[in-house]
């Protein structure tokens, strides 16, 4: 933040006043200065709309330029597409657990009552191995589909953030003025193409002033 000249006056009249004697002279000059501020451009693009002139009055939260959001949106919609694909599979997935529970359960019930039956003599090892086979097998199936999820759930994740900070890409596309004041210089044209950190304009803050007064000796 730097001070800004906002005006100057010649010839300004200073009221002095001698020692009993209410003597006024004409003479001496100042500067009225204001804190400025410079607004840069966080995004990359081409200005679409420029909505204020050097001389502008601006409060803060104004939009000073807009710069071209249509590629970034392209980028949101197919982001958020995405996503919701990736929501349906996700649901295609928990459903793939269940499913795995209830065979694994099924598959280890069985071989649990062959083992029964193994020992009693009423069943033989081979069908055994082969319910012992079909449980392992289901234990592989419910881990692998519960391994899906969790991965489809990172996908997700990793969208919502995609998803927030093209978001905020998009924000940054319109260029707000930080706080109120008087646009005192503007620094590109509707049509330019900038890139972050590009000068955008800057605002002088009419909040605070102050006057520099520059007398000639003899007037102190």
């Amino acid at each position: 933040m730097r001070a800004v000249t906002l005006l100057f006056l010649a010839g300004m009249a200073a009221l002095l006043t001698g020692c009993g004697n209410g003597v006024t002279e004409a003479g001496g000059s100042a500067f009225i200065e204001a804190n400025d501020v410079l607004v840069s451009s966080e995004a990359a693009g081409r200005i679409l709309v420029q909505k204020f002139e050097e001389g502008a009055i601006v409060k803060q939260g104004d939009t000073l330029v807009t710069i071209d959001p249509s590629k970034i949106e392209l980028e949101i919609n197919a982001a958020e597409a995405n996503r919701l694909t990736m929501l349906a599979n996700l649901e295609s997935a928990k459903l793939a657990v269940a499913k795995g529970r209830e065979t694994e359960s099924y598959a280890k019930a069985e071989r649990d009552r062959i083992g029964r039956l193994l020992k009693s003599g009423s069943a033989t090892q081979k069908q055994m191995d082969q319910l012992e086979h079909e449980a392992t097998l289901a234990i592989n199936a419910r881990q692998t589909a519960s391994a899906n999820v969790e991965m489809i759930d990172a996908q997700i994740l990793k969208l919502d953030a995609d998803i927030a900070r093209l978001s905020r890409q998009k924000e940054d596309a319109y260029v707000v003025a930080p706080s109120s004041g008087i646009l005192t210089e503007d620094y590109v044209d509707q049509g330019e193409f900038v890139s972050p950190g590009k000068a955008i304009a800057k605002i002088a803050q009419l909040d605070t002033v102050w006057a520099k007064v520059y007398l000639p000796a003899a007037q102190f």
